[in-house]
């Protein structure tokens, strides 16, 4: 696609087609007719210009001073018969008002100069003149205060053929173009003379469409889903005749309905099973923890002797020195023992407490990572069936071997 703001020869080339002139409807603030004008660019590139045509484009410049345009069924007529002589070689009669009287006598109509002088306004031979260093912007649409003021039935023009010129001080030029391929032409002429960078050849088509389906839809009362869906039908209709009609309409809705579902659904599955693998790693972890807590148990468990503590001497015996020296020694041996099995023990206990800990923060987020979960399934489930769209299954995947089905039995699958 050709950018006028990267090809000169481009942009030479459409200036070119600018000062040749075109036809359009001038819309004024204020006024639900429209006129009819034929705007040009000026020879120096500097301004527009724009006089009332009539039904055809005048005969000479614009920027040559007050020319006379012919505009009334009479006046043409007249030139045709002063060209007609002009090519036989004979004298042609000069146009006066004698001869205009005439000519309405023949034709029928009257003759009074007071309804010659009705025939050819002021206005149809004035220039009104812009200069594009006043501009500036471009409005491709009805966005101008003078188009929204009118009402439904006083918009005679589509959307898409209308645009708007803003000046500086706020005041807008609005016009509406008589041919499509006319008015991108000028589009993109008038940014390139004004070296702005507002559109492309891509996004003034891409506009026009918007507007095609906006206005359709607003004649219709369809939504434009609604228009573009009638638009795939009318266009599977006008396919060749030898395949079957009925099955290319239902793969084309089913194709277009169920688009916005199946990319739903692969961002809802991808979530799914992201959630699924992070609650995987947790129970593997989980379990990992219990068997490190098993063990350091049954470490604790064997490393704590047996053993009872030893027993104080009888009431008789308590008066006897040897008696009590020897259980104050037992005594002294056992608290040693059972000091010395404690420090060993201590790492064992450490990493017990740890290992409970760390399973009681693993059941807590996998509480919360199974809850995720079902809200997921619950809320992904509610917004695909409310979209009322054929729920079909995809092909398979290729490169990852896997089937993603749009339909309820998926969701199983996916858990």
């Amino acid at each position: 696609m050709h950018d006028v703001r990267t090809s000169p020869a481009l942009g030479k080339s459409l200036l070119g087609v600018l000062k040749q002139g075109g036809a359009f409807y001038k819309h004024d603030f204020g006024r639900s007719h429209r006129s009819r004008k034929w705007m040009a660019l000026s020879t120096d590139s500097q301004s527009l210009r724009w006089r009332s045509s009539g039904d055809s484009p005048p005969q000479t410049d614009l920027d040559v001073a007050v020319p006379m345009l012919l505009g009334s069924p009479l006046d043409r007529m007249l030139q045709r018969n002063f060209d007609e002589a002009q090519l036989q070689g004979n004298s042609p009669t000069p146009r006066t008002k004698h001869n205009y009287m005439e000519a309405a006598q023949l034709q029928g109509g009257s003759s009074s100069p007071r309804m010659m002088r009705l025939r050819r306004p002021a206005s149809f031979s004035r220039i009104s003149t812009l200069a594009l260093k006043d501009i500036v912007d471009i409005e491709y649409g009805m966005g101008s205060e003078t188009f929204l003021q009118k009402s439904t039935t006083d918009r005679v023009d589509e959307v898409h053929m209308c645009f708007s010129l803003r000046t500086v001080s706020g005041r807008t030029f609005d016009f509406a173009a008589t041919d499509e391929d006319l008015l991108m032409v000028w589009l993109l002429g008038l940014q390139h003379a004004l070296h702005l960078q507002s559109f492309t050849a891509a996004t003034l088509r891409l506009k026009r469409l918007r507007f095609k389906i906006a206005s359709t839809a607003e004649r219709t009362g369809l939504s434009t889903h609604g228009v573009l869906l009638a638009a795939v039908r009318s266009a599977a209709k006008q396919q060749d005749v030898r395949f079957d009609k009925l099955k290319k309409l239902k793969k084309l809705q089913a194709a277009w309905r169920g688009g916005t579902v199946r990319r739903r659904f692969n961002h809802a599955a991808s979530d799914l099973r992201e959630i699924r693998l992070k609650i995987h790693a947790l129970k593997e972890r989980e379990c990992y923890m219990k068997r490190a807590q098993e063990q350091t148990a049954r470490s604790i468990q064997s490393a704590i002797p047996a053993e009872e503590a030893p027993a104080p001497p009888c009431h008789q015996k308590m008066g006897d020195p040897m008696e009590v020296e020897r259980f104050a020694t037992a005594m002294t041996i056992f608290a040693t023992r059972q000091k010395r099995t404690l420090e060993e023990m201590s790492d064992h206990v450490r990493e017990n407490r740890e290992a409970t800990a760390a399973i009681a923060r693993i059941a807590a987020e996998r509480r919360e990572l199974l809850q995720a979960f079902m809200n997921s399934i619950i809320n992904n489930v509610f917004s695909l069936t409310g979209t009322h769209a054929p729920l079909t299954p995809i092909k398979t995947c290729t490169k990852c071997n896997a089937t993603d089905l749009v339909a309820s039995s998926a969701w199983t699958q996916v858990v």
